[in-house]
C-alpha cells in the first residue's frame, strides 16, 4: 500500500462519513431523508429497524427495506442475515449513481452481528464476541473506505453511560452498541448527537461535560470555530465539515 501526499484543498477522507445518534423519535430518519434535496439518496432500513418505512419514495429518494425479522422463530439464521447485510452493503457502496447512502438502524445491525457470532461459536463466548466486534467493524469500514458513494451516514440510537471518571455523576453519550464497541466506533468516525427541542431537530457537534462520546473531527485551524449545537441543517453541516 503506497503512500500518497495530501494536497492543499484536498478534503479529509472521513469528513463525509458520519454517524448520527439520538434517542428514539428524535427525527433521525426524517432529517436524513432531507438529503434528497441535494442529490440521489438511498436509505436502507436494516433488519430489525421498524421506522424506515415511514418514508415515502420520491424523486432522488430510494427506500430499501430488509424483510422484518420473524421474532416468533427461535431458529432465525442470523449468520445468513448478517451475510446479506454485508453483501447488499457492498453492492450499494459500489453504485456511483448514489450520492448519499444512509444505513438506518445501525444498532439493530449490531444485534444481528452479535447473534451471528453466537450461532457461529455457540460453545465459546470469547470467540462469539470476537467475531461480532471484528465483523461489525469490517462492515463500517466498507462504508468508510468506499470510493464511489460521496456521503455515507449511519443512524443509531444513543445510549447514556456513566462517566469513566471515578466519583463523577455525569454521563457520556455513545452509540447504543454493547461493550467496547461503543468507544471503538467513536474512534472511527464523526459522531453527531441529534435530539428534538421545541419540536425542532438539533445537532450537537462538540462534546460537553455531559456528552463526552460525540464530536466531529475537522482541521485544527477550524476546530475551535465549530459550534456546539446547530439546527439540523445539512447545508450548514457540510459547510462546517468541508469548508
Amino acid at each position: 500500500m503506497p503512500l500518497h501526499e495530501k494536497k492543499p484543498g484536498e478534503s479529509a477522507a472521513g469528513a463525509k462519513r458520519l454517524q448520527i445518534v439520538g434517542p428514539p423519535y428524535g427525527m433521525k430518519t426524517t432529517v436524513a431523508s432531507w438529503l434528497a434535496k441535494d442529490g440521489p439518496t438511498t436509505i436502507v432500513g436494516l433488519p430489525g429497524e421498524k421506522h424506515t418505512d415511514i418514508l415515502t419514495p420520491r424523486e432522488n429518494l430510494k427506500v430499501l427495506l430488509f424483510d422484518p425479522l420473524d421474532t416468533t422463530n427461535d431458529k432465525i439464521d442470523y449468520m445468513g442475515i448478517w451475510n446479506d447485510i454485508r453483501i447488499e452493503s457492498a453492492k450499494l457502496l459500489a453504485d456511483k449513481s448514489i450520492k448519499h447512502l444512509i444505513f438506518d438502524g445501525a444498532h439493530k445491525a449490531f444485534d444481528v452481528c452479535r447473534m451471528a457470532g453466537q450461532q457461529k461459536h455457540p460453545a465459546d463466548g470469547w470467540k462469539a464476541w470476537d467475531f461480532a466486534s471484528s465483523d461489525f467493524l469490517k462492515w463500517f469500514q466498507q462504508g468508510i473506505y468506499s470510493q464511489h458513494v460521496e456521503w455515507v451516514i449511519w443512524l443509531a440510537w444513543s445510549a447514556r453511560e456513566q462517566s469513566p471518571i471515578e466519583g463523577s455523576k455525569k454521563k457520556s453519550i455513545y452509540p447504543d452498541y454493547m461493550g467496547k464497541m461503543q468507544q471503538t466506533v467513536v474512534g472511527e468516525m464523526n459522531i453527531i448527537y441529534q435530539y428534538v427541542e421545541g419540536g425542532r431537530p438539533i445537532w450537537q457537534l462538540r462534546q460537553t461535560e455531559d456528552a463526552m462520546g460525540i464530536g466531529i473531527r475537522t482541521a485544527p485551524e477550524k476546530a475551535e470555530k465549530v459550534p456546539v449545537r446547530i439546527p439540523a441543517d445539512w447545508g450548514k453541516l457540510k459547510e462546517i465539515l468541508l469548508g
